[in-house]
């Protein structure tokens, strides 16, 4: 069953939209707080099978991905990027 207002065809489920909406305005802030600059937020549940998670983003989706691509490639081969590895600091 599709939810009203979802264009994907898929059934919401229940806490999702809520979700959604503190991500938008967690997304306001970012931008207020890094005018200019590109960002991606994700949200996920720790060990969860099914991989489910939320992304919101101010940039184009092929830029996204690149950058995605090129963090998940400097994780995997340990380089050092900053704060945040396993824990906000």
């Amino acid at each position: 069953m599709a939810d009203e207002g979802n264009d994907f065809g898929y059934e919401i489920k229940p806490g999702i939209l809520k979700t959604e909406e503190m991500m938008v305005e967690v997304a306001h802030k970012i931008e207020e707080t890094f005018p200019g600059m590109g960002f991606c937020l994700m949200s996920f549940n720790f060990n969860d099978a099914g991989g489910a998670s939320n992304y919101i983003s101010n940039g184009k989706m092929e830029d996204i991905i690149l950058a995605l691509r090129e963090l998940a490639d400097r994780l995997e081969k340990k380089e050092t990027i900053g704060r945040g590895a396993g824990g906000v600091h």
